[in-house]
């Protein structure tokens, strides 16, 4: 079974003003914008904002990303 992935990720000057989700699909490429959204919505991202929260330049986010379920 994967571990889950702990990610902390830092706004800089250039995410300024974009959606959350949009900057950590960004900073983390190997994880979808909508897979992002989904962990927003189930509390894995802390401080806990909405999806189309602007972040901020300097913000620091934690993200906790749980192993995806298999399909049978």
């Amino acid at each position: 079974m994967p571990a889950i992935e702990t990610l902390t990720i830092t706004a800089g000057a250039e995410d300024q003003g974009q959606r959350l989700d949009k900057v950590l699909a960004t900073h983390v490429p190997h994880i979808s914008r909508s897979r992002f959204q989904a962990l927003i919505e189930a509390g894995h991202v802390t401080p806990v904002r909405s999806g189309s929260y602007k972040v901020q330049a300097g913000e620091v986010f934690t993200v906790v990303v749980p192993p995806l379920e298999e399909a049978e």
